[in-house]
């Protein structure tokens, strides 16, 4: 984990700035997620839907 904000802290001043951990969150995928790409819902992407609950 250290070594991954050492890489995003790309002016090396000990300090993530918001244009550093925004630049970091695009090579993960889009977002702090983990691996990137879509999460595999049944429509193909995105977060799976929850049920609706019957009326």
């Amino acid at each position: 984990m250290v070594r991954i904000l050492d890489r995003a802290d790309t002016d090396k001043d000990g300090a993530l700035t918001k244009a550093e951990i925004d630049a970091m969150a695009q090579n993960f995928g889009g977002g702090f997620g983990g691996r990137g790409g879509s999460r595999g819902g049944r429509d193909g992407g995105g977060r799976p839907q929850r049920p609706t609950r019957p009326q």
